[in-house]
């Protein structure tokens, strides 16, 4: 594959990768819709395929009505780097999406717990999902997902769902205010009835504050993976 390939898609690729989203049963991960690419002939690294995604998935033109019922609770002692306390977050929104009557709703919670001097632990559960209550759930709605900000170890934006649950649990050590290191797993699945089929992924990290940003440095393995295998997440948080 050329250089220029690799930089951009033709109108050709995009238009068959998205015969195969038409075609795939999900939930998929872009792993899955590369393979079915390979087959085809067509060999597309997997950040390509994210990048086109994102593309056909928003020039999916829809008119929806609705309403938003939400809840938000924060206890939690320090907004940046928290050690103890709750922030939960829960909403639905229940409406119209050209003509068809859907639901989508959204938990979250984390919870911070002292546990020793400069150590705490800390759980995490997102959830996200939409039901279409008289058809499927068109291709805009889809959620992808995956990488630093919900499933460490994967691509980001890796997975592609309706719906999708995740579990994080860490034990952090917290020297001083500005500096924390911290071992982590995360562990998702697509619906309650794939429990067992799960993705996990675990790692460690550090995380630095200045007065301006925060940044984090993560680094994540997929479980049965080798070392070289991982994923080096790298996110930076403005706090200005």
């Amino acid at each position: 594959m050329s250089i220029s390939t690799l930089i951009t898609l033709s109108d050709k690729d995009k238009k068959i990768i998205g015969q195969i989203i038409e075609e795939q049963t999900y939930p998929c991960t872009v792993k899955t819709l590369r393979g079915k690419l390979k087959h085809s002939g067509r060999d597309i690294p997997e950040y390509l395929i994210t990048r086109a995604l994102r593309s056909l998935l928003s020039d999916d033109k829809v008119r929806f009505k609705a309403f938003k019922l939400s809840s938000f609770r924060d206890s939690r002692n320090n907004r940046f780097f928290p050690n103890d306390g709750m922030m939960l977050f829960g909403s639905v929104d229940i409406g119209l999406q050209n003509g068809n009557g859907f639901i989508e709703s959204e938990l979250e919670l984390n919870y911070f717990n002292p546990i020793q001097n400069n150590l705490h632990g800390y759980i995490k559960f997102i959830g996200k999902g939409i039901t279409n209550l008289n058809n499927k759930v068109p291709k805009s709605r889809y959620y992808l997902y995956g990488g630093s900000s919900t499933m460490r170890g994967y691509l980001e934006q890796q997975f592609l769902s309706t719906q999708y649950f995740i579990s994080t649990l860490e034990l952090a050590y917290q020297p001083d205010t500005k500096i924390q290191f911290n071992l982590f797993s995360d562990y998702g699945i697509s619906s309650f009835n794939t429990v067992k089929d799960g993705y996990f992924g675990y790692g460690f990290g550090m995380a630095q504050k200045s007065d301006q940003s925060i940044i984090k440095v993560q680094y994540a393995l997929p479980y049965g993976q080798t070392l070289n295998q991982g994923k080096l997440h790298i996110k930076w948080i403005s706090r200005l």
